[in-house]
């Protein structure tokens, strides 16, 4: 049973999420254009918007009763991470011709996507880990 989060977990959840947006951030470089932001800036502003999303959002749905291991935990995630999308793209990609709407929904599910191996990587650490 996962002991809560340890620091080498949370360490391991995080790298695996600035990895992932820093390619995020890359790739948005690319398909507008542009050299900066500068996609490990980007990467890590999203990583800790991220954590302090994920942390608030868990300790609200906790105080009704949601379990993060219940369905409803992630599908209500879904216009949480919809909206930090859209204000990072806003932050960082404020001249962007692109639709923010398609780039916040593919980022959103970029997200998710990258909750896989962070999850996974979880399992082989020590201890375990509980994520938000």
């Amino acid at each position: 049973m996962p002991a809560g989060p340890l620091p080498l977990g949370i360490a391991a959840f995080a790298a695996v999420k600035l990895a992932g947006y820093t390619l995020a951030g890359r790739t948005l470089n690319r398909a507008n254009h542009v050299t900066q932001p500068r996609p490990l800036v980007f990467g890590a502003a999203r990583t800790v918007l991220g954590v302090i999303a994920g942390v608030s959002y868990a300790t609200i749905l906790g105080k009704f009763g949601v379990n993060r291991s219940e369905v409803w935990y992630y599908l209500n995630l879904f216009p949480v991470r919809q909206v930090e999308w859209f204000l990072m793209l806003l932050l960082f990609y404020p001249r962007s011709e692109r639709r923010r709407y398609v780039d916040s929904t593919l980022g959103t599910l970029w997200s998710y996507l990258l909750d896989v191996p962070a999850v996974a990587l979880a399992w082989v650490i020590p201890g375990g880990f509980w994520i938000c």
